[in-house]
């Protein structure tokens, strides 16, 4: 009779020690006679990670965290006593407090010193784990924003068809005789069966090649140049069906035919790690690719994907998520006080100044608008009017948008709520008339960048003077978006210091 074969996800076994020393390893030897295993409660799922600290070994499980002494167990009295220490590899586990896991996310895990955080997607929490046991630190201001994106991040493998968005080395295994074809990289153009070939391979007609998907081959019926790239020549492939034989390229019905299409698998995920240089725990959760499907020959085919991701940092000394991130990256990482990503088999380093201007320029992609979002309620149920809007920072920038609170629905009036026209900034809002220079935006007074809040709300039903024709905005609070512009110093570093609006009490 054959073996069972037995997965016990919810246990652990060590082997022999490893002594680079003395040259002794027997991390192949498992001897069955001593007791070289730990098993834990299977019902609180599979050990997705064990992270070893300087006495104990902690142990993540979906649904529960625990730790066990190394080298030693310990056993207690009534009295909490240590009664009799054993000399174990793996000692009695000793589960924390709280109901919670780290799910089927082992790579949301970072460490910082004592401090360990992951993500708990079961739960729809992140957590801290310290000396004072485990701690929601999604809580922090920002937990229904967690609970619903870790919500909607889906666990299957989905997939997904590569294009000129994704560039990739693959092979491609000809048959009978095995000789490999590598395609340096997959282009879409609007085509999927457009690839490019690497130098000195060339494919003609009638060359068998092996399905990437299910092992299968086609037969290549006609290869069409269709242009030249810095890579060199890109082609058009059509491949008869699966199985059949040789058919000529003339006079082919092209619905007979599938087309080159490279794919890969691809999965959600939650990435986690410590930025050593600007001492944040940042927090990557990645929504698989979600399909765009276009159109050539008839045939429908999946264009440039998008992707759903938000990048987000927590910082200790406030105790709060600081900021998001419009990087998207594969990987994150510090290594020796400096801070890495990888996108797409490159490697980039963050905070690097070497290249004067490139702050908000991830991956060369472009420099992204910096923005931040305030709240303005002094005087708290006092209805007001704000007429101007102050700060004290860098030139460049601009409020993209600063609205009243809502003053709710009802049946005759609907919902109603103020809001100010755009503000330019000092540099974007100035204009010349009859020579004369005006700026249209923030004006700088003493240092300090201010300008007055124009009314841009529509009509209210009984209301005689509106929008333009009214300074300021009505209402008990504002909110205020502002953001670096498109023009001033791009990429250079942009400061804020205090942002702040003169009121007076509404008369109504």
């Amino acid at each position: 009779d054959k073996p069972n074969q037995i997965n016990k996800s919810s246990s652990l076994i060590y082997s022999g020690i490893y002594n680079s020393r003395t040259g002794i390893n027997n991390t192949n030897s498992f001897p069955t006679g001593q007791a070289i295993t730990r098993s834990l409660d299977p019902i609180n799922g599979s050990i997705q990670k064990i992270h070893s600290t300087e006495s104990d070994l902690i142990i993540f499980q979906e649904s529960k965290i625990s730790k066990a002494p190394m080298n030693k167990s310990i056993i207690y009295s009534s009295e909490g006593v240590t009664v009799a220490p054993q000399s174990l590899v793996i000692g009695q586990t000793e589960p924390y407090l709280g109901e919670y896991g780290i799910s089927r996310n082992p790579e949301s895990f970072a460490i910082s010193g004592f401090r360990k955080y992951f993500a708990d997607k079961d739960r729809g929490v992140i957590l801290r784990l310290s000396r004072d046991g485990i701690t929601e630190i999604s809580s922090y201001g920002m937990r229904d924003y967690f609970k619903d994106y870790l919500s909607s991040i889906s666990e299957d493998w989905v997939k997904h068809t590569l294009n000129n968005c994704e560039p990739l080395d693959i092979t491609i295994m000809l048959k009978p005789e095995g000789l490999p074809i590598v395609i340096s990289t997959v282009l879409a153009n609007n085509n999927p069966c457009s690839i490019q070939i690497g130098a000195g391979l060339e494919l003609t007609d009638g060359t068998p090649i092996i399905d990437i998907e299910t092992g299968d081959y086609a037969y290549i019926i006609d290869v069409v140049e269709i242009g030249t790239t810095s890579f060199g020549k890109q082609y058009s492939i059509i491949l008869s069906q699966l199985n059949t034989d040789l058919l000529q390229p003339s006079g082919f019905d092209l619905a007979q035919y599938t087309q080159v299409n490279i794919v890969k698998f691809v999965k959600s995920k939650i990435l986690g790690t410590w930025d050593s240089r600007n001492q944040n725990y940042v927090l990557s959760m990645q929504h698989g690719p979600a399909s765009r499907i276009g159109t050539t020959f008839g045939r429908e085919f999946e264009v440039c994907p998008s992707y759903d991701y938000a990048t987000i940092a927590f910082e200790e000394s406030i105790n709060g998520w600081v900021s998001f991130y419009t990087y998207h990256p594969d990987q994150i990482g510090s290594l020796k006080s400096n801070y890495y990503s990888f996108r797409n088999a490159s490697i980039y380093k963050h905070y690097d100044e070497s290249t004067p201007n490139n702050r908000s320029n991830f991956y060369g992609l472009g420099k992204d608008e910096a923005n931040i979002t305030l709240v303005f309620n002094p005087d708290i149920s006092t209805s007001k009017n704000f007429q101007t809007i102050n700060y004290e920072g860098s030139n460049g920038w601009e409020v993209n948008s600063l609205v009243s609170d809502k003053e709710g629905v009802d049946n005759i009036y609907g919902e109603n709520q103020d809001q100010a026209k755009v503000i330019y900034s000092y540099d974007e809002g100035v204009y010349t008339e009859n020579g004369i220079t005006y700026r249209a935006g923030f004006n700088r007074k003493e240092n300090k960048y201010t300008a007055n809040l124009v009314n841009n709300s529509a009509a209210r039903a009984g209301e005689v003077v509106y929008g333009e024709s009214m300074s300021g905005v009505k209402g008990y609070f504002v909110t205020v978006k502002l953001s670096t512009d498109a023009t001033t110093e791009l990429g250079g570093s942009k400061e804020l210091f205090s942002v702040s609006s003169n009121f007076s009490t509404s008369a109504h």
